[in-house]
């Protein structure tokens, strides 16, 4: 049987960076922008209440600083106290160079862990009650620091234990999105394949 070892955040992610403040458009002048209203479920929502900012920041910022990628893990870690330290993972590069705004913070982790089972560790309770431990609550939103936020301890197993965790909850969750798209099932078609409505 493998071990379990204490690990924290600061020990797990190699990167933990907010995004960009800006004020955003509605029109395409550049780059989508993942803002925390596209972190819902545990998804990444690419398709509605998109915003944009420019390629070439007239700020002087690097927009490449910025850009999500496959494996990335999406912290709200600025929003009301309902939605603080929910995430998404990024399952797939966007089609289009993509960045978040500051209210975000962006996970990459270390070569040696799954991000997918990091991921997954934000649906625990123990998680969820140590986001509420660090928020600070406002008027208009609550927020916490990423110096507390990196403290978060867990026990994770090996690298091999994640990965086979990792692929049991991905499994289950398409399990659960087929069985949730199965009202607009009609049944097999020729190929063998299944028909949608």
């Amino acid at each position: 049987m493998f071990s379990w070892e204490q690990r924290k955040f600061s020990d797990i992610f190699a990167e933990v960076k907010s995004g960009l403040s800006r004020m955003l458009s509605n029109d395409d002048i550049g780059l989508p922008v993942v803002r925390a209203n596209n972190i819902n479920d545990g998804q990444l929502n690419l398709a509605d209440d998109i915003k944009y900012w420019y390629k070439n920041d007239p700020q002087g910022a690097n927009t490449n600083n910025y850009l999500i990628d496959q494996g990335d893990i999406l912290i709200n870690f600025i929003n009301s106290e309902a939605k603080m330290g929910t995430a998404a993972y990024v399952t797939r590069r966007p089609e289009r160079d993509t960045i978040y705004t500051t209210n975000i913070l962006r996970c990459k982790v270390n070569d040696e862990y799954n991000s997918y089972f990091i991921y997954s560790l934000t649906f625990l309770n123990s998680y969820k009650n140590y986001i509420a431990s660090i928020t600070k609550p406002a008027v208009n939103q609550a927020s916490f620091t990423t110096v507390d936020f990196k403290k978060y301890s867990i026990k994770i197993p090996t690298e091999k234990e994640q990965n086979q965790i990792a692929n049991l909850i991905e499994t289950f969750n398409q399990l659960i999105t087929l069985h949730q798209q199965e009202p607009f099932l009609c049944g097999n078609s020729v190929n063998g394949g299944v028909e949608l409505c």
